[in-house]
């Protein structure tokens, strides 16, 4: 997992021109983006511009994946994202490879750590960091833009 701001991401280049492609994609982004998925370079990478609204960690889902890392900024809103252990959390779904994602049992008991984003920052989560995003800044639920470009490794 890296969090930092966006203007910092040349100190980690750690998967080539996909780093780099994806941080020229995200660039262009902001808040009036309109959603859907956007091609940076094919099946390698991807992103996908949503919005919704936080949640409770009661009303979330602890996932990882195995095939791509996940970049992910706000756009505008803030959102929590709260990290787990993926080894010591039991699978409530197993892998799909379609949708490359695992689904884990809630297990609060297990969080080692949340990271909020604000625009400007990002979060990349590796294959097998279990996340659970969605999660109230502040103590309110909030409408959020978010992108996600998905990185092939």
């Amino acid at each position: 997992m890296i969090f930092d701001h966006t203007h910092n991401y040349k100190q980690y280049g750690l998967i080539g021109s996909k780093w780099e492609k994806a941080f020229s994609f995200l660039a262009t982004l902001n808040a009036g983006t309109p959603e859907g998925e956007y091609p940076i370079m094919g099946d390698d990478a991807y992103c996908r511009v949503f919005t919704y609204e936080t949640r409770s960690p009661d009303d979330g889902k602890i996932e990882s994946h195995c095939k791509y890392i996940d970049i992910q900024i706000c756009l505008s809103g803030a959102e929590g994202i709260d990290l787990f252990d993926s080894d010591k959390l039991e699978k409530i779904v197993e892998y799909d490879s379609e949708s490359d994602l695992i689904f884990y049992k809630d297990q609060e008991a297990r969080k080692v750590s949340r990271v909020d984003i604000w625009p400007g920052y990002f979060i990349c989560l590796w294959p097998r960091d279990a996340h659970r995003p969605q999660m109230i800044v502040n103590d309110k639920i909030a409408k959020i833009k978010k992108a996600v470009v998905k990185v092939k490794i």
